[in-house]
């Protein structure tokens, strides 16, 4: 995989979503870069949180209001007057 970022006038660069995909990073993680020769390395740092292995795999109500997703709660559980 490659991937180009430019260097800004601060110094910082914005890491391209296929990379950022690829090392399973999002914003707030941590980094690590080792040098080697004119290498560098980039490790993720692990969060603590031990549910984040869990992120994104499954977006329940994404986009509907809290009636819509109660309603659709109901139904399924049969409760629904329907």
């Amino acid at each position: 995989m490659k991937a180009v970022a430019k260097i800004t006038s601060k110094g910082q660069i914005t890491i391209p979503l296929e990379i950022r995909r690829f090392l399973g990073v999002d914003a707030g993680d941590s980094l690590e870069f080792e040098t080697n020769g004119l290498t560098i390395e980039i490790k993720p740092q692990p969060r603590d949180n031990p549910f984040r292995q869990f992120r994104g795999l499954e977006r329940v109500g994404k986009g509907k209001s809290l009636a819509q997703i109660k309603d659709e709660s109901a139904v399924s559980r049969g409760w629904s007057e329907e």
